[in-house]
């Protein structure tokens, strides 16, 4: 035990140091410090930042009106802090927002209040009407938008006693969001839940996954739809060889998938995923260079010293060359911290804690996502002896880190 005690303090040591990429300096999102107010940042799908031409923008939930609403702030390419939250929700409780950004200018925010799901279109100072998208009651939305601008909108909607996943697309035409009427990705009347899905949008179509516990525990599906179609038969995602010695219940459950496109014909997987349930939840990937309509073998990626902790909040991103990146949290120096791989012809890279996202107090919940010169931009919750904020920091990788990626 000594041995490999000195071992792992000599490894993290290293990889405290010795980074495989450049961080910019944390700056703070928002903060709150009053006595029972806190940050969620947290959407379906990993949809909580996003960049548009020369704006970045976080959704998120608060509650220091006394009641979650949903807050965006702002950011210039070239301003060093962001803009004041603005709050986008109306009254009542309103939670887990998703934003995309549009390809002209602006952003669409989506979240759930009074059961439904609602959407407005943003930008730095100004928000446009409010529209509820739902018709039936519906949670956990997230949002893709094509360069084409076809914004594609996902969360789970009750159909009877259980929820199922729908899909619909909308529009901005004269400063006004036309949506479409939302239909269900599988047409069978659902047995059990179907919940948190995400999207991606490909040269070849786009991509649906979704939580779905029809076999009486959770397993991750896709589906996939051709330009002008509708969605094909859904595939199983997450991989399991069954063996009777090894099955409790069930079967072991994943949970939380996250679909990221490089725009053209590969799209990676990521999700959380209990098959050595001994170790709890690890974190798995899976790729598919035909645009989304199948998917390859299941990858754990956490490295050795995560392998006996549980991992947290898995989201990935891919660059316009197809890199891909997950990140996540665990607890493996003693308190939660933002780790993270990435994926070359080797394997998944040794993990990663970024500088600034690790140490005292806890670093949870990352959201991703590359910019078109093929550095990651990664916000986070950091919350500090009652402090709760969101952090943002912009990774950068060093030459010829992705030099042999497949």
């Amino acid at each position: 035990m000594i041995v490999r005690s000195v071992l792992l303090a000599f490894v993290w040591g290293i990889s405290a140091t010795a980074f495989a990429w450049t961080y910019s300096a944390p700056i703070t999102v928002n903060t709150l410090s009053k006595p029972g107010t806190f940050l969620h940042l947290e959407s379906s799908g990993n949809r909580s930042l996003a960049l548009g031409k020369s704006t970045i923008a976080v959704a998120w939930e608060d509650n220091r009106s006394g009641q979650p609403q949903v807050y965006v702030a702002y950011k210039s390419h070239t301003s060093k802090s962001f803009t004041a939250a603005q709050r986008v929700s109306a009254d009542g409780p309103a939670y887990e927002p998703a934003i995309a950004a549009l390809p002209d200018r602006g952003f669409i925010v989506a979240w759930e209040a009074k059961g439904h799901v609602w959407a407005r279109l943003v930008s730095p100072g100004h928000r446009a009407e409010l529209q509820r998208v739902s018709n039936a009651l519906a949670r956990q939305v997230t949002i893709s938008v094509a360069p084409s601008g076809k914004i594609w909108l996902a969360w789970s909607a009750r159909a009877g006693r259980h929820y199922q996943i729908v899909v619909t697309t909308a529009r901005v035409k004269s400063g006004q969001l036309q949506v479409e009427a939302a239909r269900a990705v599988d047409p069978v009347a659902p047995r059990q839940d179907q919940q948190y899905p995400s999207l991606a949008v490909s040269a070849d179509g786009t991509t649906v996954a979704w939580e779905d516990r029809r076999y009486g525990h959770t397993r991750i599906f896709t589906a996939f739809a051709y330009p002008g179609q509708w969605f094909s038969p859904l595939r199983q995602l997450n991989r399991v060889k069954r063996h009777r010695r090894d099955v409790i219940g069930n079967g072991t459950g994943s949970m939380r998938v996250v679909l990221a496109s490089n725009g053209k014909h590969s799209i990676v997987a990521s999700w959380l995923d209990k098959r050595n349930f001994a170790e709890g939840y690890d974190v798995y990937a899976a790729f598919s260079h035909d645009g989304g309509k199948t998917f390859g073998k299941n990858e754990k990626v956490q490295d050795m010293f995560g392998a006996d902790q549980a991992q947290w909040h898995a989201v990935s991103a891919m660059d316009q060359h197809g890199h891909a990146l997950v990140a996540w949290d665990d607890q493996r120096n003693g308190n939660p911290d933002i780790w993270m791989s990435w994926r070359d012809n080797q394997g998944w890279s040794d993990d990663e804690s970024p500088a600034g996202a690790g140490g005292p107090g806890a670093q949870t919940h990352p959201a991703l996502v590359f910019d078109e010169h093929g550095r990651a931009h990664i916000a986070y919750l950091d919350q500090q002896q009652g402090q709760s904020s969101i952090r943002y920091l912009v990774a950068t990788p060093d030459k010829g880190e992705f030099a042999d990626s497949p």
